[in-house]
């Protein structure tokens, strides 16, 4: 009978996803080829993937997976190996009473990064499915002993998030956002992004910031904002005898422009 019922719910939980999919592809066509062949196959396979509907194609070379992984879980993923290598006669004893509990947690900490080895579109928080088990095998491997020269790196980790956090809060964040452009933005008006648009652009105006496609548009409106590189959007502005000021020129190299067209309706 346990075994009917585990069939039963089995087969709900597949009926339920399968119909989760089919209303997503119904809300959103193309929506299975992005998910399903695009993140799935595409972002290993093509560098500099452009599927991404909610963000940018981020091209690195193969394997900078690894990279982000010695800067994300510094000083720990410095300190690891050398534990590691300090204990390998003790693998027995730490693993006394959880035996095994040593290789599964190392093969938990090199999935991701063994995963996304061979994609070029990632991201630095591509490594933190890993990083939890970065913590239990220090627990395992760290004796009073290695205290003497393991407190250093210990104490050093509040420091430095302290100082990453007055660094960002001191608008180095902004750099690579465009999260002050839209506090200018005058949200009656209609914002179009030159060139590119970033996901910042997307996530801050809440997906009211268009990528303008077809130019041929903005003669049939009175008022509205481009944002854009000056050099594109100038080249925009001079192709189509726009009547634009500069309002923003931000720390991410974009700038924030107010159009008028007397001739809109």
């Amino acid at each position: 009978m346990a075994k009917v019922s585990d069939t039963v719910r089995r087969c709900t939980h597949v009926s339920c996803c399968t119909a989760w999919y089919v209303l997503a592809e119904i809300a959103t066509p193309g929506f299975l080829d992005y998910f399903i062949v695009g993140e799935h196959f595409n972002r290993f396979v093509v560098s500099g993937w452009e599927g991404d509907l909610y963000g940018n194609a981020h091209d690195r070379p193969r394997g900078t997976i690894w990279l982000f992984w010695l800067q994300s879980a510094l000083p720990w993923s410095l300190i690891l190996p050398v534990l590691i290598w300090k204990k390998r006669t003790q693998k027995h004893d730490i693993e006394k009473g959880h035996t095994g509990l040593f290789s599964f947690l190392i093969f938990w900490l090199l999935s991701p990064l063994l995963l996304f080895t061979l994609s070029g579109n990632i991201l630095p928080a591509y490594v933190l499915p890993g990083v939890p088990a970065i913590g239990v095998l220090i627990a395992m491997l760290v004796t009073q002993k290695d205290f003497k020269w393991l407190w250093g790196a210990s104490a050093l980790i509040p420091v430095m998030l302290m100082i990453a956090l007055l660094v960002l809060n001191m608008g180095k964040a902004d750099s690579r956002s465009d999260r002050i452009i839209f506090e200018k933005t005058l949200p009656e008006l209609p914002v179009f992004y030159v060139g590119k648009r970033p996901f910042s652009g997307q996530f801050y105006s809440r997906g009211q910031a268009k990528l303008l496609q077809d130019a041929d548009i903005l003669p049939s409106l009175s008022q509205y904002h481009l944002i854009g590189h000056p050099e594109q959007v100038t080249a925009l502005i001079v192709q189509n005898s726009l009547s634009c000021t500069v309002d923003l020129e931000s720390q991410s190299g974009r700038s924030l422009y107010t159009c008028s067209n007397t001739h809109g309706e």
